[in-house]
Parts: C-alpha cells; sequence; structure tokens
C-alpha cells in the first residue's frame, strides 16, 4: 500500500493475489485511501471476500474477477463508465447487484458467471440508479439459465431505459433445446428502452 501511495498521478493499476484477513481488520485499517489518478484497475484472485476497494474510487474501468461478497458500505463510484465482474464461487447476487447502486453513471457493465453458482437472491429489491438512467451495453457470458441468472438479465432490461444491446453468451455444456428455452423466456421478457436489442452468441 505505501508504494502504491507513492505514485500519486498512477492511472492503470493490475494486480494479482491480494490478500487482506477480514478478522484482522487492524492490519490494514488506516492504510486505504483513493488513488486520485487511476483511471484503469484490473484486480484478479483475491483471497479473501474483503477486499478493499476505497483505493479504486475514481476508476472509469474497473475488472474484478473471481468476485465475492465485497463489502462496498458507503462507498460511490462517481467516474466508473465500465465494470467486468467475474464471479467467483461463493459470491452472492445481493452482493452483485449492492456494487451496481454504487455505481451511478455505469454505461458498460459485462458479467460472467464463470463456475455455473446461483446464490443468494435479495428478499427485497432495489434497482441500480444506473439501470433506470445511464447503462446502454450489458454482456452476460457463460449463461446456463439458473434462477438468479434470468432474474438478473429480466431486471436489467425492464428497468434500463438507455439499454442498446442485451447480450446473452450462452454457456458451453448447453444443449439446444435448452438455449431455444431460454431464448423463448427472454425474448418474452418486456423491456424499458424501445431501442433495446437482446443478442445471443
Amino acid at each position: 500500500m505505501e508504494l502504491l501511495y507513492g505514485c500519486p498521478i498512477l492511472e492503470d493499476l493490475q494486480v494479482k493475489l491480494i490478500s487482506f484477513d477480514p478478522s484482522d481488520p487492524s492490519s490494514f485499517e488506516g492504510m486505504v485511501k483513493t488513488l486520485p489518478k487511476l483511471a484503469r484497475a484490473h484486480v484478479s484472485s483475491f483471497t479473501y471476500d474483503d477486499i478493499p476497494l476505497e483505493a479504486f474510487c475514481n476508476v472509469e474501468f474497473l475488472r474484478l474477477d473471481k468476485y465475492c461478497d465485497v463489502n462496498v458500505n458507503n462507498l460511490v463510484f462517481p467516474n466508473l463508465i465500465h465494470m467486468e465482474l467475474i464471479l467467483g464461487r461463493k459470491f452472492k447476487w445481493s452482493s452483485v447487484l449492492d456494487l451496481l447502486s454504487h455505481c451511478p453513471q455505469l454505461q458498460t457493465f459485462v458479467l460472467e458467471n464463470l463456475h455455473g453458482r446461483d446464490r443468494g437472491w435479495p428478499d427485497s429489491l432495489a434497482v441500480p440508479e444506473c439501470f433506470v438512467s445511464r447503462l446502454w451495453k450489458c454482456v452476460f457470458k457463460n449463461f446456463t439459465g439458473l434462477k438468479g441468472e434470468m432474474k438478473f438479465a429480466k431486471i436489467v432490461m425492464r428497468n434500463s431505459t438507455s439499454l442498446r444491446t442485451m447480450t446473452i453468451c450462452s454457456g458451453p455444456s448447453l444443449f439446444h433445446h435448452q438455449k431455444l428455452e431460454m431464448i423463448t423466456e427472454l425474448a418474452s421478457c418486456p423491456r424499458s428502452s424501445v431501442t433495446c436489442e437482446l443478442l445471443f452468441k
């Protein structure tokens, strides 16, 4: 952390194997602050769920690999317009939606359910602000038609008034009839944006 904060004009950062122990928050308490010039960050293979995202709050592009239940608390990503999430084994949909609610300017969202898991749909749902006002492109990779995946795709289409494309990339293990059922169900979903195009790959 000291090395990073010694680079005040750093614009592009890629880090791997970050390890913070959430059972001992004092180990990094007070060390995490925003990198003021950082525009792009790619964070992969963090070994605990409580990775502190404060350092990346100013970025315009953010990619998080093996994303789990990161605590965003009162964080806001005011400049973030492009985000990619590769979901980890222990992710919850409630955490994904919570993170999105802190990204008011988000325009492009790429999501990949790498392990085909489907956990933790929230009991009550507040639609993220970016869906209503900003999001124009959404890509969902390795889509297998799980209940949570379907719910998420439908929420995006029903609430994103500026959405231009919703791209569904089906998982490689699906049979033809399974893909057809998914296409039929998603194609029948109402869309807030009259210009929204639903694409299947």
